[in-house]
């Protein structure tokens, strides 16, 4: 009964602006406008329901346009194709938690404006585009009700993951593998550019998926995922590459979860899948999934709710298969790759006080000097150079990164040092609660993941002698 409610917010005005996505005509009322357009970005919204269909556009009077429910869609991809044959592009999308939606003055919009006008800043040369997957996440507006809604939330995630968000991931992976192709003339230096010099990839994509959110997202790129990680695992070794082209042609660039909350047994496939991408030298992570142990939502509530959901369902054939049905993989010790805690630079916390209220000025920037984000880069890839100059790292590695955060290895990790997947543990000095997910010390550390992707981590060419 709580779950029941749906309520599209940006689509039912200015319906031929968005069939045509004319981007110089402005709603009169932005409440209500896809796509928002800035000096800065545009932010696209595409909303499904709780089926995962996507909306269909309804025009001032009040009728749907059935033919057109995918105008939203259209719109975003025609956007992206447009910027991407006019010159680089970064692509984010956000998929939205429970008790979200794509309302104008909802948190989760808030954060992502300003998620997508900070990265524009800092920009040299690339269009910021953003996309806000949204769905039926707040379905109901009172204090206590709306905690009965997970059963109905989580359901509803699971449809839209299996609906109509996939043909919109389908079509960004097919944009990405014309203009990131080595065929194509824009993309013929794409290749994997942290083995290399070339910074040149026409279109970097980050994706970003919280709460139920996570579940939409994961859900949806799994495939995807899955298809990078097992593509050279049955090929001879004497054949097989070292890595695809994949990275750079696939669903993504990078695919963050924060406080993911779906069930481990659904993970499960993936990291098993991890075990057997092993480029032997560092390359920047594929997926990343962050959970706080303050998140007393996935923590606590999750699996208790999943124990009521699970009752009659056939017995596990293992404990560890009993566990991860309850539990989500962020909260289960058997999946954890890393650890994320405060690093404890006291000179960094000084200089990151002069850097303004956000604290995010010394990290990407330094006055002409180099900043810190990249100074704690550089000093971790040469400390793991081998005698050949490629980056090598050992079980147990530590990485400093800028924002006073040190991200630490798990020695007894099931995956190896090199592993592309990441499920980061940590705590609520860094994401205090389930919902607090825009605090300076995660944009960072996702940004820096992000910067890592156009760095070079080629052996350095020895000087010619004079």
């Amino acid at each position: 009964m709580v779950g029941c409610a749906e309520v599209p917010h940006r689509a039912n005005v200015h319906a031929d602006n968005i069939e045509s996505c004319d981007l110089s005509k402005k709603s009169g009322d932005i409440r209500y406008s896809t796509p928002e357009v800035s000096d800065d970005y545009v932010l696209h919204f595409l909303e499904f329901d709780d089926q995962g269909w996507a909306y269909p556009t309804v025009d001032e009077s009040g009728d749907a346009r059935q033919g057109n429910a995918s105008a939203q869609a259209d719109c975003a991809i025609s956007s992206l194709v447009s910027e991407a044959e006019k010159g680089e592009v970064l692509a984010i999308v956000f998929v939205h938690g429970w008790k979200h939606s794509a309302a104008y003055d909802d948190r989760d919009v808030q954060r992502f404006r300003k998620l997508l006008s900070n990265q524009s800043a800092h920009e040299k040369g690339r269009k910021t585009l953003g996309f806000y997957v949204a769905w039926n996440g707040a379905s109901i507006d009172a204090p206590v009700l709306e905690e009965f809604s997970f059963w109905g939330r989580k359901n509803a995630a699971h449809h839209v993951s299996l609906g109509s968000v996939r043909g919109f991931f389908s079509r960004i992976k097919a944009v990405r593998n014309h203009y990131n192709s080595p065929a194509h003339p824009q993309g013929e230096n794409c290749g994997a550019e942290w083995r290399g010099e070339s910074q040149t990839c026409r279109l970097r994509t980050v994706m970003i998926g919280h709460s139920f959110g996570g579940q939409i997202l994961f859900e949806s790129a799994a495939p995807f995922v899955l298809e990078t990680l097992s593509g050279v695992r049955d090929l001879p070794a004497d054949t097989r590459p070292v890595s695809l082209p994949t990275r750079q042609q696939g669903i993504a660039d990078l695919i963050i979860l924060l406080n993911p909350a779906f069930e481990a047994t659904r993970y499960d496939a993936v990291h098993r899948a991890a075990k057997f991408y092993n480029p032997g030298i560092y390359e920047p992570p594929l997926l990343v999934s962050i959970t706080s142990s303050a998140d007393n939502a996935t923590r606590i509530a999750f699996p208790v709710a999943r124990t009521i959901n699970s009752i009659f369902q056939h017995p596990a054939n293992s404990d560890l298969q009993s566990e991860a049905i309850r539990k989500t993989h962020g909260h289960m010790d058997y999946y954890r790759t890393h650890v994320l805690r405060k690093g404890g630079h006291p000179e960094e916390d000084a200089r990151n006080a002069e850097g303004g209220p956000d604290r995010t000025g010394l990290c990407f920037d330094d006055g002409g000097q180099t900043p810190l984000a990249k100074r704690y880069r550089d000093r971790f890839v040469e400390s793991s150079r081998d005698a050949t100059g490629n980056v090598r790292l050992r079980k147990g590695w530590v990485r400093d990164y800028c924002g006073n955060l040190r991200l630490e290895n798990r020695p007894d990790s099931d995956l190896g040092e090199h592993s592309i997947v990441w499920n980061v543990a940590t705590d609520a000095s860094i994401i205090p609660d389930h919902n607090t997910i825009g605090e300076i010390e995660v944009l960072n550390f996702v940004r820096q993941l992000y910067v890592d992707l156009s760095n070079s981590y080629k052996p350095p060419v020895p000087a010619k002698a004079d």
